[in-house]
This record gives structure tokens, C-alpha cells and sequence, in this order.
């Protein structure tokens, strides 16, 4: 569905949520041990993404031709080391990248090039005075759409150095282009940058950050070779199997189950049976470590109260401590290694762990003595020392049993139920149902909005004003089910409504937590712990 200022909705909410305005910040996630840890925890990645439009072309830097859409940098280079990281929007098939190393003039350029026709391509190109060329390169990794990578260059007194390193699916390599012409361009002076072009009528679409040169983040403006219409370069948040959030141990954790790191997500607690799910990596600088050592908490209430799933550095397992029983199962029937891309699913009732699976494949295994007696509690992951994991998904299906997962706070929480009425609403003179939270208080600069709701129909299309001056002056976070979470907004009587990446879905019958705040600078939309944020390039702070 797209998003008309004036939307009308199948109601304004269909779907009961409980909202709880609070002052300070909700932890994401709540980070619980014994002893408290210090650990580490990061949202998405911020990228621009640039997309090459339908007056773009594959003809370069040719002043006569249709070139790719360049996105260059503001200051000029000679022979500096650099990298550059990239995740691919586009289809592989469809996607002409081109990293450029060098760019002085019209006609003395050089690039990195991928074409992911066929099998993909991987080759430098270059224009050196009235010589050119396309000299392949060799031995390094394909690409895919969704794939994280690192480009890399570093002169050498043979040539320039290029190693591609894709984060995704853990492959690597490097090559090193040695064609006289394009080394010749080594010690002119250039701008470095990003190229989209396109494929029949598709259009390349790359994501990039962490453009570093000569060892330094770059931190300065972003051009384009020459404006044409359709291109763009915007801010974004990659969210999905993108977004990754870094959870570890630090030097002052330890290997014994009371001073290890447990982390716990907080919107799961006190259950005793259903399926958790949850998709991770070691960082790649980690991989080479002799020994990886982690577990992932499916029942926890404290040190001495949890079960897990886990690899100790030699196998995996399924361990439950209770009190001073700790019992632990190895796993046989898994081949995953512990430095893969890891996607886990554990099942359980109150009195038995009905399956384990990791990577596809299902586990065999005796059930661990203990568990039976554990109390429902919350999930999580449990890591030894200096171990990290990049968390990409995390979900929990409770099948009903046991204690409910966000019981009511005598004294605290007040619900406020929504239902649809089918009038709709238009934002400003709005039909459906609205409610004000608290009329004596506004929103002021920087503050942030704290909520809790919980959608209690399967339509979900609801969303929450964080601020309203009049019908010409508002800021609404939304969320609908055919095109996710998003935020709308009216400055003066006109507005957009840009999606919000990287944002979990809302379940049926599970209470979640969204924080939103706004400086100068930002809009940044936290859900449970997962961050999206946005440019405040229109939104008016001013006006607050």
C-alpha cells in the first residue's frame, strides 16, 4: 500500500494496544548477569544509498556519453589506501557497481568494476590519456543482493592491491591489477567514490559507509559527476537481515555460568513454552579465534536458573542449570561450525524440550535433567569471555502456557484499548479513533516518547503522533502490514512519508516497546531495541 497524505484506513487502529507514556528511556535490550556486566550494544548501520535512474547510463566519464550515476567525493586523492563498505540493493543480475579508486579529469579515470550478469564479473577499467582498457580481475568473491562486503585498494610497487571481503557469506579474495596504463594514474590527483549503472532498464542499487582514506573515516561532502534526473543519494538506515546488533562479553567476563555475560531481550518474560528463533554470526575479525564460545538462553530467570542452546568451543549442546543441578547434552546430527552464519530454533513445553534445530538441520539429543523444574523466564544470549555475536533476528512464538509475558504493574501501567470503528481517519480532522495520552504535557525539543502497545487482532494498521501543533503541523510514526513501519508528517501543509528500515514486525498477542525521539539532526524510531534513523532535513523541530 502506498501512503497518501490523506490516508484512509480500515481504522485508525484495528488492533488494541496498551500505551504507556514514561519518562526516561527504555533499555534495549536490558542487559542482565550475575555479576552486572558492562557490554556492548549497537543498532543499525546508517548508509546512503545511491541509485542510478533512467537517464543513467554505462558510458562512464565520457562527456559525451551516458554515464553511470557517480557519487564522488569533494576532495581530491593521489595514491592513498582505501576501503569502503557496500551492501547490494539490486539483484545480482541486474546490478553494475563500480567503486572508483580515481577520477581527475574527463579523461584520466579508473574504477573497480562488478557486472553481475551471468556469473558475475569482477575487472578495473580505466582511461589514461588516450589509453583505455577493462583488465579482468580474478579470484574474488560474487556478489548477491543483501550481501555486506568490504571493498579495499592499496598500492603496491606492482600495482594496486584490491581485496574484497564478503561479510555475508564469509568469502574473500584478492587481486592485484597491474596493467601499466591504469598504475600510470597512480600519483594523480582524483576524487574517489561510489557508480551505479544499469542493466537494460534496471537500475543498480548500493548502499555504502565507512569510506575510509589513508586510514581516516572521510567526513566531507558527496557529489555528483554530473546531475541528472532520476538518481538518487539519500540517507538510510539497512535494516532486516541487515541490521545487526553487537552483543558481548567483555575481558572482565569470565568462562564459569555466574560471571559469564548473560544479555536478555526485554519484551519476553516469564513463559514457559513456545519456539524462539534466532539468526547470528561471529564478526568476521573474530572467526579465527581457537575457540568460540556461546549459548543461547531460551528459559533464564537468573545464574542459577536457565536453559540454553550452545557451541563451547568443540560442540554443540543443550545444558539447563537448576539450582545446584547442571546437566549438560551434546547435540549430534550438526554440522554447522560455530563461525558460520547461524540461524537456531529451539522448541519446548513446560516439561520437555521437543526440538532443537541449527542451519536446517535437527538435532538429536537426550533432554537435559533440570529442566522439567525451571521456572517460565525470559530469552536471551549467554557468552563466555570476549566472545561477540551480531544479532540480525530474534522472535519468540509463545504457545500459551505459562505465566503471561507482560503482566500488569499494580500502580504502573495503564492499557488503553483502540478498536476500529470503519470510519478511517485523514490525520487532521481524523474519523477513527484517537485518543490524547496527556493534554497537560507537549513534546519539547529532544524529548523522547516511550510506548508500549500490543496488537491483539491479525490486521495491523495502526500508528503514533509525537507531535500534533495543528492540522498543518504534525509528526506520526505508523506501522501497516503491506509496506511495515514508516513515519508522516505535515510542515506548513506539506509532507512525506519515508519507510522506517530495520524495524521488527508487530506480533499478534506480544507487547512491544517503540521509542521515538527528535533532535535537530535525527528522527531515530527504536522497537525493541532495533534503531531506525532519519535525516531531520523537513520535519521542523522549530515548530515544537
Amino acid at each position: 500500500m502506498k501512503h497518501r497524505l490523506q490516508r484512509f484506513l480500515s481504522g485508525f487502529l484495528a488492533a488494541a494496544i496498551g500505551l504507556s507514556v514514561i519518562t526516561t528511556a527504555l533499555p534495549a535490550p536490558v542487559f542482565a548477569a550475575e555479576p552486572v556486566t558492562d557490554l556492548l550494544e549497537q543498532g543499525g548501520r546508517e548508509m546512503t544509498l545511491v541509485t542510478a535512474g533512467p537517464n543513467n547510463g554505462n558510458g562512464h566519464f565520457n562527456p559525451s556519453g551516458t554515464p553511470e550515476a557517480f557519487y564522488l567525493t569533494d576532495s581530491a586523492y593521489t595514491n592513498e589506501a582505501f576501503s569502503v563498505r557496500l551492501v547490494l540493493k539490486s539483484e545480482k543480475a541486474q546490478t553494475r557497481l563500480r567503486v572508483v579508486n580515481k577520477y581527475a579529469d574527463d579523461s584520466h579515470w579508473s574504477y573497480l568494476a562488478y557486472d553481475g550478469a551471468g556469473n558475475g564479473n569482477w575487472f578495473a577499467e580505466y582511461k589514461n590519456g588516450d589509453a583505455s582498457g577493462y583488465p579482468g580481475m580474478t579470484g574474488l568473491p560474487a556478489l548477491n543482493a543483501g550481501d555486506e562486503v568490504v571493498i579495499s585498494g592499496e598500492w603496491s610497487g606492482e600495482g594496486l592491491n584490491v581485496t574484497v571481503e564478503n561479510e555475508t557469506t564469509q568469502k574473500s579474495g584478492s587481486f592485484t591489477v597491474t596493467d601499466p596504463n591504469f598504475v600510470g594514474l597512480k600519483d594523480q590527483s582524483g576524487k574517489m567514490g561510489i557508480g551505479a549503472g544499469t542493466y537494460s532498464t534496471e537500475y543498480t542499487a548500493v548502499y555504502f559507509s565507512d569510506l575510509t582514506i589513508d586510514a581516516q573515516p572521510y567526513s566531507g561532502d558527496h557529489v555528483w559527476y554530473r546531475d541528472i534526473d532520476g538518481q538518487t543519494a539519500e540517507k538510510a538506515s539497512v535494516g532486516g537481515t541487515f541490521q545487526h546488533r553487537l552483543v558481548a562479553a567483555g575481558n572482565e567476563n569470565g568462562n564459569t555460568k555466574t560471571d559469564k555475560a548473560y544479555v536478555i531481550a526485554p519484551s519476553v518474560q516469564g513463559v514457559k513454552a513456545g519456539t524462539l528463533e534466532t539468526t547470528f554470526r561471529v564478526p568476521v575479525a573474530d572467526t579465527g579465534k581457537n575457540s568460540l564460545k556461546y549459548a543461547v538462553l531460551f528459559r533464564y530467570t537468573d545464574a542459577n536458573h536457565w536453559a540454553a542452546v550452545g557451541h563451547d568451543g568443540s560442540k554443540w549442546y543443550v545444558q539447563a542449570v537448576n539450582g545446584t543441578t547442571n546437566t549438560v547434552k551434546e547435540l549430534s546430527g550438526i554440522t554447522a561450525k560455530p563461525a558460520e552464519k547461524i540461524t537456531l530454533s529451539v522448541s519446548y513445553t513446560a516439561d520437555q524440550i521437543a526440538s532443537v534445530t541449527i542451519n536446517g538441520k535437527k538435532a538429536v539429543f537426550e533432554q537435559p535433567d533440570g529442566f522439567t523444574g525451571l521456572a517460565g523466564g525470559k530469552i536471551g544470549y549467554l557468552l563466555s569471555q570476549n566472545t561477540r555475536l551480531e544479532v540480525s533476528q530474534l522472535s519468540f512464538t509463545n504457545d500459551g502456557s505459562g505465566t503471561d509475558p507482560e503482566p500488569p504493574v499494580e500502580g504502573g501501567r495503564k492499557w488503553i484499548a483502540f478498536n476500529s470503528v470503519g470510519g478511517g481517519h485523514s490525520y487532521g480532522q481524523a474519523n477513527g479513533p484517537a485518543v490524547v495520552i496527556d493534554p497537560n504535557k507537549t513534546i519539547q525539543e529532544a524529548d523522547k516518547l516511550s510506548l508500549k502497545f500490543r496488537p491483539t487482532t491479525e490486521t495491523k494498521n495502526f500508528g503514533i503522533f509525537y507531535y500534533y501543533l495543528d492540522d498543518s503541523n504534525w509528526l506520526y510514526v505508523g506501522y501497516d502490514a503491506s509496506s511495515g513501519w514508516y513515519y508522516q508528517f505535515m510542515n506548513n501543509g506539506s509532507g512525506e512519508y519515508p519507510k522506517l528500515d530495520g524495524l521488527p514486525a508487530p506480533v499478534t498477542g506480544e507487547s512491544m516497546e517503540i521509542e521515538i525521539s527528535l533532535s535537530r539532526e535525527t528522527l531515530q524510531v527504536t522497537v525493541d531495541g532495533f534503531s531506525s534513523t532519519k535525516p531531520n532535513s523537513n520535519l521542523n523541530i522549530s515548530k515544537l
